[in-house]
This record gives C-alpha cells, sequence and structure tokens, in this order.
C-alpha cells in the first residue's frame, strides 16, 4: 500500500509512453493508480454500476482517500494521437495509427499490420508534422464566442459580444492546444523524430514568449 512510484526503484515506477503526460502528483502512487484504473474498466459495464461504486467506496476508504477528492479522479494516463486514413504503399490497405497507444507502435514496428510491409517512419513523421501545423492553424484561426451567451463574435476585433457585452474568449482554450502540442513534443521524443521534436518545441517556446 506504501509503494512508491518516486522511491527510486525501476520496478515500482510508471511505464513510459509515447502518451503519458500526467505528473507525478496526478498518477499518484500505484496502489491509486490500480484502484483508479480497475473501477474505470469496471464502469464500462452499466449492468454492474451499482457494484463498481460500492467497490470503488471501500477501496478508496482502505487507503483513506476521500470519495469526491481530485486524488480519487480516474484520468487516462495515456494521451491518444491517431493518424487517419495511413495508406500503405504496399498493400494499400488504409488504416487509423494511434502513434501513443498501438502496442505495434510502442515497440517502434511500423510495419503494416495487413500485409507486414515496413512502413517509412519519415513519412509518419512528416504526417504528424502536416497534423500538428493543422493544430496550429486551426487555434490560429478559431472564432471567438461569448462566455455568457455562447454567440459567435461577428467581428474579432471586438472585446465584448455585440449580443449581450459579454467577454469573448476563444471556443478552444490556449491550455487545451498547448497541452496536444506537448502530446506530439512527447510523440517524437519517443519514437525518435528530430523535426516534429523541433517543431513542436518551436511552437510551445512561441507560446511561452507570448504568455
Amino acid at each position: 500500500m506504501h509503494v512508491g512510484a518516486n522511491d527510486g526503484i525501476e520496478a515500482h515506477a510508471f511505464p513510459e509512453r509515447a502518451g503519458s503526460h500526467l505528473s507525478p502528483e496526478e498518477l499518484g502512487t500505484p496502489v491509486m493508480a490500480f484502484i483508479k484504473s480497475i473501477c474505470a474498466v469496471f464502469s464500462l459495464d452499466a449492468s454492474v454500476s451499482d457494484q463498481v461504486l460500492v467497490l470503488r467506496r471501500q477501496l478508496l476508504r482502505m487507503v483513506h482517500v476521500k470519495e469526491f477528492s481530485a486524488e480519487a479522479v480516474f484520468q487516462d494516463p495515456c494521451a491518444s494521437l491517431v493518424l487517419r486514413d495511413v495508406i500503405c504503399p504496399h498493400c494499400q490497405d488504409c488504416q487509423d495509427l494511434d502513434v501513443c497507444k498501438d502496442p505495434q507502435l510502442q515497440a517502434h514496428d511500423w510495419r503494416c499490420g495487413a500485409c507486414g510491409a515496413p512502413r517509412d517512419p519519415v513519412e509518419v513523421e512528416s504526417a504528424l508534422g502536416d497534423a500538428l501545423g493543422t493544430l496550429c492553424d486551426a487555434s490560429v484561426l478559431q472564432d471567438l464566442q461569448c462566455l455568457k451567451c455562447h454567440s459567435v463574435a461577428t467581428e474579432h476585433l471586438r472585446a465584448q459580444c455585440d449580443h449581450c457585452g459579454g467577454p469573448l474568449a476563444t471556443c478552444r482554450p490556449a491550455a487545451e492546444t498547448l497541452a496536444r502540442v506537448r502530446v506530439f513534443e512527447r510523440v517524437a521524443r519517443f519514437h525518435g523524430m528530430p523535426v516534429l521534436e523541433e517543431l513542436a518545441g518551436w511552437v510551445l517556446a512561441q507560446q511561452g514568449s507570448t504568455a
């Protein structure tokens, strides 16, 4: 119960994945991670939802954690980054590749799942770079929305909503976009993609200089 993930013992450490994004505080102890994960899996079956709630409450009581505390909230420890419609140059099979969660890709095995022919990691890196550019463009070009009445602003030079006078904000918060950029950076570092890592690092540096 008292084994810690940061006690210096390698066997106790959480595995590092391409999509790992939680801080040590958010990950908690291995015991808490197990409790939250197993309850999240069981809760997928709606027919046993009541039993899962009882189980979760009892397990949290055993480790002296309050049921509704932030520490007890499950967060997926591995982010997802999916490349859509990746076509194999050999068999023309079209697949979606999750470069964060796919077990085959986590082992740096880039072979096609249909024919087994090798994929070019440089092409995958280029596609990820395009996806990063699309994400940044969407963040820059997104609409402004009123925080009060939720209407979309028609004039981007106004500071307040032209309907109710409420404050305007981007539809997608900057923090959410930066979190996605960090996923790209971690994926690049994990898979050894220097160009993608440099691009993601440059975006993060630019945001830091304008913050």
